[in-house]
């Protein structure tokens, strides 16, 4: 599969996938969907992409790209090699952004750590919590 366009209609052919609720996984409108179908949006990524890969149990470098493992119980390609990461994080999300960020250049770890930071923020404890 070489398009965006490709990728997402063969994720929305697995079993309970729709548009209208990857919409709302990616807390996007439906027209933004129907641009990554038509082909008139050639990429996603940071949150979007993250949020879609999940939606599908897909890797984000898979949907982006077309290379790397597509579904999320292979392991991605970077932990195949022969010399593994000292530390593999536990959250599918954290490793996903690992791989990718492995596996692209310098603007698209950029675009890696901004999306990560942003997924992160969530879990940061408040004033409330670490007291």
């Amino acid at each position: 599969m070489d398009t965006l366009a490709e990728r997402v209609r063969y994720c929305l052919d697995f079993p309970g996938k729709s548009q209208a609720e990857l919409s709302r996984a990616c807390d996007i409108k439906q027209p933004s969907v129907n641009a990554w179908l038509t082909g008139k949006t050639k990429r996603i990524t940071g949150k979007n992409l993250l949020r879609a890969a999940a939606y599908f149990g897909v890797h984000a470098e898979w949907l982006a790209t077309g290379r790397g493992a597509l579904k999320l119980d292979d392991p991605p390609p970077i932990l195949r090699e022969p010399t593994p990461l000292p530390y593999v994080h536990p959250h599918p999300l954290v490793r996903q952004v690992i791989a990718l960020m492995e596996a692209t250049d310098e603007a698209g770890r950029g675009m890696a750590f901004m999306a990560i930071s942003q997924a992160l923020e969530k879990y940061r404890p408040t004033k409330e919590t670490a007291a």
